[in-house]
């Protein structure tokens, strides 16, 4: 019931993903019955997935631009149309096959070209997506596109119909069958670049077809199958919205699981009951409210925002429990930027902000922009904008005690000019904390010393500034699978005197099958991207690195 509650008082956090939602469903209801018609659901799955090369490289040269992902995925998909048909034309085997060798083809084209190509967004942004995050412009991009599907799609439908339906008539009618087909393929390709900004590629499908599925389902008539695919459509948007609140789940794919429920449901009960629980959630929904919320209760934006829960270690240090200052993070506790999807309740958490502290050079700058399209008064602080950037080899560069400082110092002269009456402190705390922190850093290094040379395995990349600051042989393991990091891993396995320590929270299932294989056993854990939810009320950035130095240093020891 705080579910409905919250979509209800919250109202306008959710309404662009609601209004996005509808939009979608009023252009693809007619796209997904036509293609549910002659079974030519490949078509859809193969131009869906072979839009991921076209949207890496535009978001390579142009970033986040609207302009870009939509021509990248416009272009991606016309190649592939223009192959299938191409192809369909030497080779005797059916299209479906042909269809099956070019989208396989461009979905490992376009994951190559992420993990290559030194994009810093995670892959799964491009592959779910947030409807979340919607904004005006592409709303109005949305409106204009579905408009015009629909007058396109109104003037080949009768033509198309008989085309899928009888080909050889189509052809003794006169009728451009091939002309009628592009056209409708196109129709599905723009449906589905505009499904990628709002759930990304793998669940673009699921708007455009589940609805029709289920109308398929229940009526008969082609028109009646439109009509209830429209409907359908709306309700999925609506059930899975409510989910997504209600459970705090990621929206896109709820919006998807609840279409998944809708269908089970229309299969397992009569039609006659699906159809009158669909009238009825319809109406119980847009029914007036006489005390509904519309606009959001939300508190005054009082709220200092951190972008992950590591950035609390650092702030451990400045701030304490009786200095009663707001701050929450974005990320749980228990999950890093690499699995985090934007969810409800983060809405509100962002709505609330008037700082955004995040660590800058990496993929929280897609986290920021993410944060600037909820929130557009928020003033964002780079913790890390001041000196080098970070290489590719040192991805995880902010937990490097040489950056320590400097973001130390950034995040007090921020609440400095938030709670001046606190600068007498905050000066003394940071005077304190630089201190201890450079003078634990040349005592270790000294301690050290007589490991120089020496070599560890580390399951995860996130302690790899430890080679410089040590004097160590640091390496890791990335869950890449190049012929190369694979046989590196094989060889330092191979090695008993190359000790094997884990990272927590790092799952590598080639890894933890080659330890098995090679009977190794980790000699100790260590915490990098993510610790233990307990670490973060009291614990600070130094007590995170004495502690790992302390586990290295201890194994070393053990082993020399």
């Amino acid at each position: 019931m705080d579910g409905f509650q919250s979509f209800f008082q919250d109202y306008d956090l959710y309404l662009n993903a609601l209004i996005a939602s509808l939009l979608i469903s009023y252009a693809a209801a007619p796209i997904g019955v036509f293609l549910n018609l002659k079974r030519m659901t490949l078509m859809g799955e193969a131009i869906s997935h072979s839009l991921l090369p076209g949207f890496a490289l535009a978001f390579m040269f142009y970033g986040m631009s609207y302009a870009g992902l939509i021509l990248g995925g416009l272009f991606a998909g016309v190649l592939v149309l223009g192959l299938m048909m191409g192809l369909n034309k030497f080779v005797t085997i059916k299209e479906d096959g042909v269809l099956t060798v070019v989208y396989l083809t461009f979905s490992a084209l376009g994951l190559l070209i992420v993990l290559k190509s030194g994009i810093k967004i995670d892959l799964s942004h491009i592959l779910i997506g947030n409807i979340l995050l919607i904004d005006n412009v592409w709303l109005l991009i949305l409106f204009v596109s579905s408009v015009f599907i629909r007058l396109i799609f109104s003037r080949i439908r009768k033509n198309l119909l008989i085309v899928l339906m009888d080909p050889e008539y189509a052809q003794f009618l006169g009728i451009p069958i091939q002309q009628v087909k592009s056209i409708f393929y196109f129709l599905v390709l723009w449906i589905l670049v505009l499904c990628f900004y709002s759930v990304g590629t793998l669940l673009a499908l699921g708007l455009l077809l589940v609805p029709a599925l289920i109308g398929k389902v229940l009526v008969k008539p082609i028109n009646k199958q439109i009509h209830y695919a429209l409907g359908i459509g709306v309700v999925m948007s609506l059930l899975g919205l409510f989910m997504s609140v209600g459970f705090d789940w990621p929206t896109g794919p709820t919006i998807i699981l609840a279409g998944g429920i809708l269908f089970l449901s229309s299969v397992a009960l009569r039609p006659s009951f699906v159809k009158a629980a669909i009238v009825a959630f319809l109406i119980f929904v847009f029914q007036p409210k006489a005390d509904a919320a519309i606009f959001t209760r939300l508190q005054p934006k009082d709220q200092i925002l951190l972008s992950s829960p590591y950035l609390k270690l650092f702030v451990n240090h400045l701030i304490k429990s009786e200095d009663k200052v707001p701050i929450e993070t974005l990320i749980p506790d228990d999950q890093s930027i690499h699995n985090y999807q934007l969810k409800p309740s983060d809405l509100k958490k962002i709505k609330k902000a008037k700082l955004f502290l995040y660590i800058g050079n990496g993929l929280e700058e897609g986290l920021k922009d993410q944060v600037a399209k909820i929130n557009i008064e928020v003033r964002f602080v780079n913790l890390t904008a001041v000196g080098k950037v970070a290489s590719a080899q040192d991805p995880h560069f902010w937990l490097n005690p040489e950056w320590t400082v400097t973001i130390l110092e950034t995040i007090k002269t921020t609440f400095i000019s938030e709670y001046p009456e606190f600068k007498s402190v905050l000066d003394s705390r940071f005077d304190s904390a630089k201190k201890d922190i450079l003078d634990y850093t040349k005592q270790t290094q000294d301690k050290f010393r007589t490991f120089k040379g020496r070599s560890v395995l580390i399951s995860h990349n996130s302690l790899y500034f430890l080679r410089d600051l040590l004097g160590i042989n640091v390496f890791f393991y990335n869950q890449s699978t190049s012929p190369s990091d694979v046989l590196n891993l094989k060889k330092f396995l191979k090695d008993s005197n190359v000790p094997l320590i884990k990272e927590y929270g790092s799952v590598n299932f080639l890894l933890e099958s080659l330890v098995r294989e090679y009977q190794r056993t980790y000699s100790g854990e260590v915490y990098g991207e993510v610790v233990p939810a307990s670490f973060y009320d009291s614990k600070s950035y130094l007590d995170l690195l004495k502690l790992n130095l302390d586990v290295i240093y201890t194994i070393l020891k053990k082993e020399s």
